[in-house]
């Protein structure tokens, strides 16, 4: 495997911190270059209650001797600063600015602090303002379903992992098909770097179930390859049972865009798939939306798992998307 960079992680602070001590802490950020302008920060929780301010302090830190200027913070969405945030900021050669702000959600949705150099936003992080109740569940931000030059990815698993740390992602898999070397790079860069990140070691099919795609989670790093050729001898060639035994080691088990051109048949026949899955105990969950998908049929698709999700619910049978 070729490397795109070289001394591609370099090791920093952190720059943002909760008001409370019990949701402050330190990071490690990963940058391309020493000369690239970086800013890299953290929210424990980038999930706002509606009506709420909540304190934090953003540093800035220049790790060039030369100095950084045209550094402007700027806000956009449902959220506001208070104070202002600085249009121009200035940061001498290998020193780092301090600033502390309140952030409140002016109605429920989506909202984004951007970090620019010049005109260019060079960080950026998702804020999600919800009701109280809902922000008390602390929920997580992830992507399940990547792939790497493991298998038929573009970036290799350094890269991903460097983009998905950016985008302040708290748990990733890295799920190439046929085997677990993606992930297995993934989760050890995590562990080298002390990212606060999760990295779930998983594949895609390994378990060859007829005319669709199964992600398998949790897949023990001893398993490099497809599951199915560490099942028993003796049930290799009964997929079925080999699911159902994957599940016993521990594995959790998701049919990957179920209404995929990848897959024969109508939508409809594609989701009876899926329905046989689910009853038989065999997958526990589904896709509804995977950036594979994006297309021109990207939103009917959508429609159709999501009306498929929706009756399922109603004839009380739920589970994990």
């Amino acid at each position: 495997m070729k490397k795109r960079f070289k001394n591609p992680i370099l090791k920093g602070k952190i720059a943002l911190y909760s008001a409370a001590d019990k949701y402050s802490y330190f990071d490690n950020i990963c940058i391309y270059s020493i000369n690239q302008p970086w800013v890299s920060y953290d929210y424990l929780s980038r999930v706002i209650p509606l009506g709420k301010k909540v304190p934090f302090k953003i540093i800035i830190t220049n790790y060039s001797s030369s100095p950084l200027q045209n550094i402007s913070l700027k806000v956009e969405g449902n959220i506001k600063v208070i104070p202002s945030l600085p249009e121009k900021i200035n940061i001498g050669g290998n020193e780092e600015k301090t600033f502390e702000f309140e952030i409140e959600g002016e109605k429920t949705g989506p909202g984004k602090l951007l970090v620019y150099k010049d005109r260019e936003i060079i960080s950026f992080k998702k804020i999600y303002i919800t009701t109280e109740e809902i922000a008390s569940l602390i929920p997580v931000f992830g992507d399940f379903h990547m792939h790497t030059t493991y298998s038929d990815g573009r970036n290799t698993p350094l890269e991903m992992f460097i983009q998905c740390k950016r985008v302040g992602l708290d748990v990733i898999c890295i799920s190439d098909h046929g085997n677990i070397l993606g992930s297995l790079a993934a989760k050890k860069f995590a562990e080298s770097s002390g990212a606060h990140m999760v990295v779930i070691v998983g594949e895609e099919n390994g378990c060859d179930f007829p005319n669709t795609h199964i992600l398998s989670y949790n897949v023990p790093e001893n398993f490099k390859y497809k599951v199915k050729d560490y099942a028993p001898k003796e049930i290799r060639n009964d997929i079925e049972k080999v699911m159902k035994w994957a599940k016993s080691q521990g594995m959790v088990l998701v049919q990957a865009h179920p209404v995929s051109e990848l897959h024969k048949g109508t939508p409809e026949e594609k989701l009876k798939t899926t329905l046989y899955l689910l009853q038989n105990n065999l997958i526990d969950g589904f896709e509804i939306i995977t950036t594979g998908e994006l297309g021109e049929n990207v939103f009917k698709k959508i429609e159709y798992t999501t009306q498929f999700y929706e009756n399922l619910k109603k004839k009380g049978m739920l589970y994990p998307i």
